[in-house]
């Protein structure tokens, strides 16, 4: 199981993925973000099951963060942490199905309960799986499921539009797609455009631009980013090292 922190305070950020790491709560990774959009980035690469994040973040805020995550149909527990105690402020985040909002100063205590609660709820839908397909295995919707990815790779897509091609729920797609599969919906999608990617630089002479819109990524420095994860090396290296 993976635990996500966003917090834009490297001491809390780090203490904080210090205390995860440490802890025998299950967790096989503990990621860490300093703003709502490499969050947010994170969150769609990796899929963490639970999120711990605060609200008042640079840019994209823990409340905005939560409800794209919900928008696009990602799966996953959300922990808010804040230093305000409005009402409708902890209404609007509780509208996103956070599974608990925190007040600042945290209470180490309290978080560790919280998460607890988070790993129970999570494993129990694991466990508890809706029964939204009584005639198609799981194996067999993972499978349809990685045929429409591969169909479908070049235009913006993800969980929710897959679920709804589909006629499944978000949660229960991801779900079944993650324990058939042993990876996320956004990350076997990465996949898929990477190993496009590298065909056609190494059979064409597109520009790597291109090639990333391409294949669905319309940010170029993104594009890169991934690749050179993906790979150990950029497009543009990867193309040399082809034609050599």
């Amino acid at each position: 199981m993976t635990l996500l922190v966003v917090d834009d305070e490297p001491q809390i950020r780090t203490a904080m993925q210090a205390f995860f790491q440490k802890n025998p709560m299950g967790f096989t990774e503990v990621l860490s973000a300093a703003d709502g959009t490499s969050a947010l980035r994170l969150i769609l690469e990796r899929e963490p099951e639970i999120i711990v994040s605060d609200v008042v973040l640079p840019g994209l805020n823990g409340l905005e963060l939560a409800r794209l995550v919900r928008n696009r149909g990602i799966e996953c527990e959300i922990i808010l942490i804040s230093g305000r105690d409005d009402v409708e402020y902890i209404k609007s985040a509780f509208k996103s199905d956070v599974i608990d909002y925190l007040l600042k100063p945290l209470d180490v205590y309290e978080l560790t309960e919280v998460v607890k609660k988070a790993i129970v709820r999570r494993t129990g839908k694991q466990r508890h799986q809706p029964d939204e397909e009584t005639v198609t295995k799981s194996g067999q919707i993972a499978k349809k499921a990685m045929n429409l990815l591969k169909a479908s790779y070049r235009r913006a897509f993800g969980v929710k539009e897959l679920a709804d091609e589909m006629s499944l729920s978000p949660n229960y797609l991801s779900s079944v797609f993650k324990k058939e599969t042993g990876i996320g919906i956004n990350q076997a999608l990465v996949q898929i455009r990477m190993e496009r990617a590298t065909e056609l630089l190494a059979s064409t002479d597109m520009k790597i631009r291109e090639i990333g819109i391409g294949i669905g990524i319309d940010d170029f420095n993104y594009f890169t980013r991934v690749f050179r994860k993906t790979y150990g090396v950029t497009p543009l290296e990867y193309r040399r090292r082809t034609h050599s």
